[in-house]
Formats: structure tokens, sequence, C-alpha cells
């Protein structure tokens, strides 16, 4: 038989191409899971292990069985600030703290839902400051949020939470909504190989991050339920003022506020009891509200919560009768430190449990905004004082100015020591006057002095209401 051309695959017929598109498809899938493979390591070498927001939401996924009808959330001035275990003995609940550091309200709203779809909690707790609605939410804090958040829930859970950080309407817009995979781009241990090998032995020798949090942070002490607290020493007398934060008066940020409200208004719609806490600043930091917008930008937040079903406590006008943060219970200008907490958190459990007895009676515990004029008298005359200062070498001094955060309307005097190597006792060498301006002559064109200010109201009989150091260098 003879054979013909036309045997077989027709000519000019293309082979199949199945092959050749699953054999691409192959590869690049290779090629993916190699880079993620790669990220991973990456993430796994650089990012700090046992950070406070991994420790938190580990914590919280293994208290899964245990009985919580409320949740503190919020940045640094909830984490730092409210102790789960001061609350539930002042109130009797049974307290979680899923607050994190710089989180931001999408993310509190967040916690939130958690808690309520896993413990169906009735109470929670959002404490802020005015850089809570002022500044831009952290990006970084996002990414770690959403990652600790992320480990030990549902993959629908997980989808959820990486949408609400790529997907934000502000995040979209810009590499963020893609750069969130490289997390170790936003939080690391530096790229130092001893830092990197340390963090890695941490891995290897620490299933439970919650046993690292201490090598993380050596300042931080972690106590259980979400809260751990942190040591310092917040001493306004040897800091110079730049060293302070003080809070500003500036506008809230339209995106802020907006999620602010949805947070609200979730708490309403699910019957959740919301209480907003206005963290407690050091009372220098108050009094320098005393002719600014402060007063009505936050006289603003507090119909804006109240309107919407919240509870308002803000904590810096409080009678001091009944509560006032003292300055040694300050770990920094900001936040409290663990002795402080209790003191804070006690104060929050009576106005809770007075408010669910008697709503509305914690109100005579604080100065309205309207009692702006009484408030600020509730403080010392003097609250701060410090110096500037500038070496002048062509005409041999050192040019000094104080400066005071006082009372309105108070005139003040000051005087300056220094501190004699000599004798090692303090020698005045500029008494007390109206005149804010001292030169302090150098000696030798070169040294160090330490110099002392102190400031009182003019008619004073006291040495010093307020006093301040620090030393001069000159060269």
């Amino acid at each position: 038989m003879r054979s013909s051309k036309h045997d077989g695959a027709p000519e000019g017929a293309q082979k199949p191409r199945g092959p050749k598109i699953l054999a691409g498809v192959l590869c690049v899938l290779l090629f993916v899971a190699i880079c993620v493979g790669i990220n991973v390591v990456i993430t796994l070498c650089l990012e700090p292990y046992g950070t406070a927001a991994e420790v938190t939401w580990r914590d919280y996924h293994q208290s899964a069985d245990q009985k919580i009808d409320t949740i503190i959330v919020g940045s640094s001035y909830a984490q730092r600030n409210i102790d789960p275990f001061t609350l539930d003995d002042t109130l009797g609940s049974n307290s979680f703290s899923l607050a994190t550091p710089a989180q931001s309200l999408g993310n509190a709203q967040a916690s939130i839902e958690a808690a309520k779809r896993d413990h169906n909690i009735s109470r929670a707790i959002l404490f802020v400051g005015p850089e809570t609605f002022q500044n831009e939410p952290w990006f970084n804090a996002q990414v770690t949020f959403m990652q600790a958040k992320s480990l030990g829930e549902p993959i629908p859970e997980v989808l959820k939470n990486v949408a609400r950080l790529a997907l934000d309407e502000v995040n979209i817009t810009s590499s963020k909504s893609i750069t969130w995979i490289f997390p170790w781009f936003y939080s690391t241990v530096s790229f130092d190989p001893e830092a990197i090998k340390e963090n890695v032995d941490r891995r290897l020798t620490y299933p439970n991050p919650i046993d690292t949090a201490g090598l993380v942070d050596p300042t931080w002490h972690y106590m259980g339920k979400g809260h751990g607290g942190y040591e310092g020493e917040f001493n306004s007398e040897v800091l110079w003022d730049h060293e302070i934060n003080f809070t500003k008066a500036s506008k809230f940020l339209p995106k802020n506020m907006s999620d602010f409200e949805k947070l609200l208004d979730y708490c309403e719609q699910n019957d959740i009891q919301l209480y907003v806490g206005v963290a407690p600043r050091p009372d220098l930091t108050n009094l320098k509200h005393a002719d600014d917008g402060y007063r009505d930008l936050m006289a603003g937040l507090e119909q804006f919560v109240t309107e919407r079903g919240g509870i308002y406590y803000d904590f810096n006008m409080t009678h001091p009768d009944f509560y006032r943060a003292e300055e040694d219970e300050f770990s920094d200008s900001e936040h409290l430190d663990i002795e402080g907490s209790a003191h804070l958190t006690n104060a929050l459990g009576m106005l809770i449990a007075q408010d669910e007895k008697e709503p509305g009676s914690s109100k005579q515990q604080f100065f309205s905004y309207d009692e702006w004029d009484t408030y600020l008298a509730s403080y010392d005359s003097v609250e701060y004082c410090y110096f500037t200062y500038k070496i002048n070498y062509e005409t041999g001094y050192v040019d000094i100015k104080a400066h005071s955060i006082a009372q309105p309307d108070t005139q003040i005097e000051y005087k300056f020591d220094i501190d004699n190597p000599i004798t090692g006792q303090l020698q005045n060498v500029r008494p007390y006057s109206t005149d804010p301006e001292y030169h302090y002559p150098m000696v030798g064109g070169r040294g160090d002095v330490r110099l002392y200010l102190s400031a009182r109201p003019v008619g004073s009989h006291e040495d010093a209401v307020y006093t301040f150091h620090a030393d001069i260098f000159y060269w």
C-alpha cells in the first residue's frame, strides 16, 4: 500500500499548545513560589519577633475559651495607660486589652469587631489623645497590626484584614497597596548581622512570642490580658521643652473623623457601650493650653461622641480631689508608668460603675469645658520653667533667656544659680527679677557650668514654685 503525505496530521497544522501553556503556567507559579519563599525568609530574619502587637494578639487568640465582656482598644494611650487587671478589680468586669502601638481608629474598630464576634462583648473602651485625630495613621503600625491579628484567624478573616489595609482609601492610591507584602521593610531589627542572628535565635528558641516580650523591649513588662507596663521616669526639671510632647490644637483630619464615626456607629448598632477616654498629660502640658484653641476642639469631640451614643471622659479635666495624674506617674511626657496606669484605671472603673448605676452621674467629677477659667485655676501658679541660651564668643558671655508656663495674667520672676564645683553648693549669680534674660560670663573661654533656674509669681514668698537645671558647655 502506498503511503500518502496526507496520512497523520495535516500539513501546516500547529501542534497542540496545551503542554506549552501548562509549562509556562508552572514556571510562573514556581517563580512566584520562590519569590514568596525568599520574602518569608527575609521577614523571619529581619522582622522583630515578639513585638507588642504580636504578643497581644497571640495572647488574645490563646484566650478564646475565657469570658471577656469588655475590650480595651486604641494606640499607646490605651496600651500603656489602661490596666485590665485593675479595671476588673474595680468594675467587676472581665476585660482584655487589644490596644497596640500607634493603632489606627480603623484597626480599633477591627479589634472591637473581633471581640464582639468571639465573645459578644458589651463594653468597649477607647483611649485617645488629640493626636489620634490630628495625625495620619502610621502605616508601619498598620502592617504590624494586620500581621499580628491574622496569625491564628481563619482564612476569610485574614483576607478581610488584608483588604482593610490594602484597599483603604488612603493606601490604595499609593504603593502602600502593594508594599505591605514586604513587612520587613516597615519593621526591622536593622541589617546588622548580629541583630539578625539574635532575632533568628529567638524564633528558634521561643515558639511563643510572649516569652520574648521582655527581650525585644526591656522596659516593657507584659502582665497578661494584652497589657504591658513600662518603666521610665518623666522629670521635667531636667528636660528641655523640645523633649516634652506638648499637645497641640490642630484641626482634626476628615478621614480620622470618618473612621471614628464608623467605630461609634458600629458600637451603637451592636449593643456595645463605648467609653472614650482622653489620656491624661502632665500638668504643664495642660496649662499650656490656657490661650489656644484646645478647649473648643475637645468640646467638639465630646459632642461628637455623645451624639453617637458614646460616653466621654477627659482625664485632664477631672476635679483634682477625684483624680489627677502626678508627674512621677508618667514614664514620659505622654504615657503613664505601671503605678500611674493602675491609678488611672481605678478612676476609670469607678466612673463606669457610677454611670452604669446612674447614667450621667459621673459628670460631677469633671470640669466642663465651659468652666475653663476655673479649671486652669486648679493648677499651680507656675507649672514649668526652662531656659534657652546662645554662646556668644565675641562678648565672652552665654546669653540666657528664661521661659515659663504659668497661669494666665501671672507675672513671673526668675533667679539663676550655678553649681559651684569647689564648694559643692549652689551659688546665686542673679537674684529674683522679672527680667528673663541673664548673661553668664564664660571663664577662660572654655568650660562647662550647671545652671539652675527658679521661677515664682511676683510677690511670692516661696523660694521657688518651679525649678529647672541643665548643663551648658562652651569651647
